[in-house]
Order: C-alpha cells, then structure tokens, then sequence
C-alpha cells in the first residue's frame, strides 16, 4: 500500500484527484494540504510514501517545500502536479522523482504514483550503491524508462570497476538521450551537443539560410579533442572539447565516473570542467577529431625513419599495449576492446609469406608505441 498526502490549494483539484487515487486499492491518501506551510506541517507528521505536490501555493511554493523534504525527509517521494511542462526541470531538480500535467489521464497519474512507490523501494534497498547512482535509477524509474527488473539486471551483469551509466549504455536498456538527459540532472553537470551545426551569416538569420549553409561549424577544438590517446578516450566515453592553459573541458557520456574524469585530468595535465554528452556523440566527435590522422599519419606525430623505409603503418599507433592495460584495468567492456583490436588489425600489412618481418614493421622504427599522440 503506497501512502499519499495531496498539496494543493484549489479544492476541485484536491478532490479530482483523490477520487483517482482511491479507485486504486493499493494506493491510500492520507491527508490533504491547502498551501505550503501546512503541506510541510502534515508531511513531517504523517510521513507518507510520498507527496503530490502543486506548484503555485500560498506560503511556500512547492518547489520550496520540495528542496526542504528532499534535505529533511529523503525517504519521502515527490511527485509534481503542473499545469506548465516547461516547470519540469526545476521539479526535478528540486528533488521530485516524476511530475504529472493536471490536465493529464487518470492511468497517468496512478502509473506517476505507482512508479514512484517502485523507485521508492528500490532506492531503500540499494542503499549500499552510492547516492548519485541511486539518484539516476529513482529517476529513471519515475520515468518508467526502466523496470525494477531491468535494474537488477544491469546491477547483476555490470563488471567490476564499471560506472551504472557505462553499465546501461554496454546494455542500451535506456535511449541514449533519455539516459544522457538522467545523467546531467544527478551529476549537476550541463548537457549539450556535440554535433556540427550550421554556419550563422549575420546574427540575425532566417531558418531556411541556416539550413542550406555550406559550412558546419564543429564545437569541438579539434586538437583540444586529441589531447587523450584516442584509445582511452574511446574506452571511457570522453573527449576534451576545448583547452585554454591550464583549463578544460570534458565531456563525458556518464559524468557520475569519476575514475575517468581522474584518469583524463591525470593524462591531460589539465583542470577539467565536466559537461554530458551521449556516448554516440562522444564516439562521433572522436571520430572526426582522428579522421585525418587514421588516414594518415600527421608530421607532428610521424615516428622516426630511416632514409628508404616506409613509416609505420596507422594502424601500430591505434592500439597499443599500455593503453590496453589502463583499459583492461577499468573493465571497459570486451565489445569496446574487441573493435580497438580490430581497428588496429585492418589498418596493419599482411604478414609476408616467408616469416620475416616487413621493413616498416621494424620495433626500433616506431617510437614508443604509446598511442598516436605519444610523441607529443
């Protein structure tokens, strides 16, 4: 039985809803609140499962009587009645789980409130699991983006070392952009977009110019995107996007890693900054970042030759076995691993037929092998 106190401050309303929620036998509403203050009042003293909370009360708006349970009474689920969509993220940042439009169906508001219940449980018994991450499951439940099912499966399947967030992209039980929308709220980072946009003439200009632009305008610094060995980065799902001096920006398909955000400040030498990207975006703008040089080998990073031998071929500066390590010891999973390798193979020279090794393929002539950005 899921307990419900209703705060709101128009009686038909109060009503309306009541008479939902007591058509469901497994939800009971407890009591009734008028305005902020007595909304707070009645929730420190029944402590229900969960409140269903207006946003424009008298006293206290919901928003602040959300923000003083979620710091006060944790244990009691949130959810939003609005009549505005565009309230929705100060909701839930304000601590909400999920929020109802009141002009919603009745199923909807019993699905809010039952999915909230379950988020509630769920939250309970994994207590052990870190806040954060419990903050993205309850999310995620109140959203019905994923089943208590689903959850203790990807808790069960992830490996060790693996962040929730890489756990249920190596998955895909969640959309990418549901996930990477969940992932930005709990971690208090911004999500943004990483794809080329349309070059913008004047600061004024009609749709229809912007669309039939010749030129994209990449968001990403190019060389600031090859600061991270494009095998780590591939691995732990970031790529820097801009760096001035000492200072960075990270984006990050789960911002809540923070051995990855430790290893790219570690590598980078840089102070970062931590924005949220969909991990197609970040494997997309790694992609772009390192065409040129898996087609060829740049000056800058060529390695040592000799006069009549051939460079080393791209592929020996993809992959490399130190690399390899670092990865191995995050647990990146084993597909992700599986297409470094096989990256580097298609990209390596058939071995000749007599055994002996090719010329270009000489150890001494490669350099250090540690990525292709070694020599920098």
């Amino acid at each position: 039985m899921t307990r419900v106190l209703i705060a709101d401050d128009q009686r038909l309303v109060r009503e309306g809803v009541r008479k939902i929620l007591d058509a469901d036998p497994a939800i009971s509403v407890v009591g009734e609140a008028t305005d902020g203050p007595s909304a707070l009042a009645l929730a420190r003293k029944l402590r229900p499962d969960l409140i269903l909370l207006d946003n424009i009360m008298p006293g206290l708006s919901g928003l602040d009587v959300a923000r003083i349970l979620a710091s006060e009474l944790p244990e009691i689920g949130i959810v939003f009645l609005t009549v505005d969509p565009g309230s929705r993220d100060l909701a839930l940042a304000a601590g909400a789980t999920t929020y109802v439009q009141k002009d919603a169906p009745a199923d909807e508001l019993r699905r809010a409130v039952h999915a909230t219940g379950a988020a509630l449980v769920t939250r309970r018994r994994l207590s052990g699991l870190r806040p954060d991450w419990r903050r993205v499951i309850e999310l995620l439940l109140g959203s019905r983006a994923l089943t208590e099912a689903q959850v203790d499966d990807a808790l069960a399947r992830a490996g060790a070392g693996e962040s929730l967030g890489a756990t249920l992209t190596r998955l895909g039980l969640v959309a990418q952009a549901e996930l990477a929308d969940v992932l930005a709220r709990a971690s208090g980072t911004p999500l943004v977009s990483l794809a080329p946009y349309p070059e913008i003439a004047a600061p004024i200009d009609p749709t229809e110019s912007r669309i039939s632009s010749p030129r994209l305008v990449d968001p990403v610094e190019r060389d600031a995107a090859r600061l991270l060995p494009v095998d780590i980065a591939r691995g732990m799902r970031v790529v820097v996007t801009a760096a001035t001096g000492g200072d960075g920006v990270l984006a990050m398909a789960d911002p809540l890693d923070l051995a990855a955000l430790a290893e790219a400040q570690r590598l980078t030498r840089l102070k970062l900054s931590v924005v949220t990207a969909t991990a197609d975006e970040v494997d997309e703008t790694l992609a772009r970042a390192w065409m040129s040089i898996e087609r060829r080998v740049s000056p800058v990073h060529e390695p040592p030759r000799r006069a009549g031998v051939s460079p080393a071929p791209v592929g020996e500066y993809v992959f490399s076995e130190r690399s390899a390590a670092v990865l191995g010891s995050r647990n990146v999973s084993t597909s992700n691993t599986r297409e470094l390798h096989q990256i580097s193979t298609a990209l390596k020279p058939p071995a000749p037929e007599d055994g002996r090794t090719p010329p270009n393929t000489d150890p001494s002539l490669r350099g250090d092998g540690d990525g292709i950005d070694s020599d920098d």
